[in-house]
């Protein structure tokens, strides 16, 4: 979503969606080679949610166990949190909820500043996965 008139853009439901509408997006990584040491992932997800906009966000392994986790807060997970031959991880995000005719706005991913001013870089990284 481009908003021209707050300058502002991000992610969110299909436009004019209901309140019971979900909206869901998922990205998957594959982990390192086994023979490759890493100790732990770091995992930060930015958003803004407003009225009773809500998003919940999960890892979800290969083997099938979850973790949720919170917005705007790095989330860490530790190498034997995992079972040793884990592939890969997905996080999911979940947009919903919301008010009125504009409920599928509540729920925003990635909101930043659609122009900034010269000399004046991006804000902090929005996605951000990192692996020790």
């Amino acid at each position: 979503m481009i908003e021209h008139d707050w300058q502002m853009c991000y992610l969110s439901r299909q436009r004019y969606c209901g309140q019971k509408d979900i909206g869901t997006i998922r990205w998957r990584f594959r982990l390192p080679d086994a023979n490759i040491e890493w100790n732990q992932i770091n995992i930060l997800v930015k958003g803004r949610t407003y009225e009773s906009g809500v998003i919940e966000l999960l890892v979800i392994l290969s083997t099938g166990k979850n973790f949720c986790f919170n917005l705007n807060e790095m989330f860490h997970i530790k190498r034997n949190d995992f079972d040793p031959q884990i592939e890969w991880f997905d996080i999911e995000a979940k947009l919903m909820f919301g008010e009125g005719d504009i409920a599928w706005q509540h729920a925003q991913l990635f909101r930043q500043k659609l122009l900034l001013p010269q000399n004046q870089t991006a804000d902090d990284p929005l996605f951000t996965i990192s692996i020790e």
